[in-house]
């Protein structure tokens, strides 16, 4: 079994990009449970707000996601449901910078496993358990969405993405 990651996909172009990548792998490869493709999708402007907006979205899709993908994705350490965060959208309007940050701090808290520390903890700086969460499989990165590499400067290029594990 192989995982194919992809370059950061953006727009029309990324999609195009990735439908060849799965024609090609089709005509050469057998495709089972062994085998994935993990999609990186960026150009887009991941600051605390699109965050928190994008979680809520990712989080109220999840169950049909799930039903859509084959049972061994389903319980699959590598491909882990989000863990929740009670997000309440309906209440921005009261006091909106304050929502989005506490919603934020809750997420990250979650991507960390450890409390938030904005000084410590930013894009500057990579994931506090180091490379690719050093690999830990309990970590947000083996999330169905991982928001790691849009938080976290893991390529170490500036450059940030979500990437879909499915």
């Amino acid at each position: 079994g192989l995982e194919y990651v992809t370059d950061v996909l953006k727009g029309d172009g990324g999609l195009k990009q990735l439908k060849m990548l799965c024609n090609e792998l089709s005509k050469r490869c057998l495709i089972n449970k062994q085998c994935g493709i993990h999609a990186h999708i960026g150009g887009a402007n991941f600051n605390k707000e699109n965050i928190v907006i994008m979680y809520y979205l990712y989080q109220l899709i999840e169950a049909e996601i799930f039903n859509m993908l084959p049972r061994s994705r389903r319980n699959n350490e590598y491909c882990r449901k989000l863990p929740k965060v009670n997000i309440n959208l309906e209440n921005l309007n009261n006091n909106y910078k304050f929502s989005i940050e506490k919603y934020y701090t809750e997420i990250m808290s979650v991507l960390t496993k450890k409390e938030y520390n904005a000084r410590l903890v930013n894009k500057k700086n990579d994931h506090p358990d180091g490379f690719k969460c050093n690999y830990n499989h309990a970590s947000a990165r083996y999330c169905w969405v991982n928001f790691v590499p849009a938080v976290f400067d893991t390529r170490k290029n500036g450059i940030f993405t979500i990437e879909f594990r499915p």
